[in-house]
Formats: structure tokens, C-alpha cells, sequence
């Protein structure tokens, strides 16, 4: 599959960055520790946060989750018409996932 097919196919990439997540936690333990504990670290998609924002919530693109489940060694089972949030152990900051770049991006 080509990464235009992956990207614009039904899944919008979310399997992509699970596979990545899956990738680099291979290749970098602390972020594996840093998931498992429950933090939101930085990683090539937004939705981390190396402290809290003034609102103490925000919007990220479901990718960030899928990678974050492949860092982990979950499987993937995320609904992109779904909007789960979680909430980092570490910064106490409430993160909502979305397909819907509208939200997560600035305007």
C-alpha cells in the first residue's frame, strides 16, 4: 500500500501511526516506560505535553493515540468516528483525540 492509499483510505492513517508506534518502541524504552505509566510524551504527532496549558485540556489528532497504543504493545482498536480522551499521569492534562483537524489545529 502506498502512504497516499494508507492516508486517505477508511482508517486515515490510524493503523500507519500505530505501526510506528509499534516501530519506535523498539527502538526507545523510556518512551515505552513513559506510556505505560500513563504520560502523554512528546512524539511526531501532537497530543503530548511537556506541562499543562492554561485550559488543561486540548484537542490532538487520533494518531497521536494510535502511536501511543503501538508504544505501549496494545492492539489497536480505536473507532475514528469515536473521541476518547485520556488524561496524562504526569501533567494532569485532559486530551481529546479527533479525526477533525478543525479542532486541533490553529487557527
Amino acid at each position: 500500500m502506498s502512504p497516499k492509499e494508507a492516508w486517505s483510505g477508511a482508517d486515515q492513517g490510524v493503523v500507519r501511526a500505530w505501526e510506528a508506534g509499534r516501530d519506535m518502541a523498539e527502538k526507545d524504552a523510556s518512551k515505552v516506560e513513559a506510556c505505560l505509566r500513563g504520560e502523554l510524551p512528546s512524539l511526531p504527532y501532537a497530543g503530548g505535553y511537556e506541562k499543562a496549558t492554561k485550559q488543561g485540556k486540548a484537542f490532538a489528532p487520533l494518531h497521536y493515540l494510535a502511536m501511543w497504543h503501538g508504544l505501549r504493545g496494545e492492539g489497536l482498536e480505536l473507532d475514528t468516528e469515536d473521541e476518547p480522551s485520556l488524561t496524562c499521569s504526569k501533567t494532569g492534562m485532559m486530551v481529546t483525540f479527533t479525526t477533525a483537524a478543525e479542532k486541533y489545529t490553529i487557527k
